[in-house]
């Protein structure tokens, strides 16, 4: 499973607003995708001001809150799914690298 299939995954979990702050977090430190950077921060700025406004502590699935940072991360994860491409290969290809064939 990719970096990008795990965040989707976590991202439909019903978990704490908390819970997803952490979540996010943590891959957030763990992947090089700058794009995918952008979009994670955005995600726990809006979380952060969330939480600190808010103290419902429900459950929610992410990908039903109607959030601009986080309808740009469903997308972007949206587009890059679906080539089963490792984090290393998108990144690489998104730099100018092309595959030989061998």
């Amino acid at each position: 499973m990719t970096i990008y299939e795990e965040i989707l995954k976590s991202i439909q979990s019903y978990k704490s607003t908390k819970r997803h702050l952490t979540s996010l977090g943590k891959f957030y430190n763990r992947t090089e995708d700058q794009l995918l950077k952008n979009n994670l921060y955005a995600v726990l700025q809006f979380l952060t001001i969330w939480i600190e406004s808010s103290k419902d502590t429900t459950p929610k699935c992410l990908v039903q809150v109607k959030a601009v940072p986080i309808k740009k991360l469903v997308k972007y994860l949206g587009a890059v799914i679906p080539s089963k491409k490792p984090e290393w290969q998108i990144i690489a290809l998104r730099e100018g690298w092309t595959p030989t064939n061998s």
